[in-house]
């Protein structure tokens, strides 16, 4: 099993379960259940496609900010700035964008 220290770039669904305040296999099943609408109701961060984890630092801004998901933060170091007028579909792509930016620095690009 990977390394879950503070340290690694993802959070594994049991770390998650515990950090929402459902620790255990109920809370990992309750995470299972429920992440996508978290996600659309409240702007929690996506999955990764490699499994059942998720990027480290949008979990965290998440949770810092009460459950929702900033409309202007440093994310890794890429700024996501939210122009006058933008909408909710225009701040998911940013933060999509953020992510992208992330993980080509983080991993590389694609050959």
């Amino acid at each position: 099993m990977p390394d879950a220290s503070p340290s690694t770039p993802t959070i594994l669904i049991d770390e998650l379960a515990t950090m929402l305040g459902r620790p255990g296999p109920k809370g990992e099943a309750w995470v299972r259940r429920n992440h996508y609408r978290l996600y659309n109701e409240h702007g929690f961060p996506r999955r990764l496609v490699t499994g059942w984890a998720w990027p480290r630092r949008l979990v965290e801004l998440w949770i810092e900010n009460g459950g929702q998901m900033p409309a202007a933060k440093k994310i890794s170091g890429a700024a996501v700035e939210t122009p006058a007028g933008a909408t909710d579909d225009d701040d998911r792509r940013r933060l999509v964008e953020a992510q992208h930016r992330f993980l080509t620095e983080r991993i590389g690009r694609r050959r």
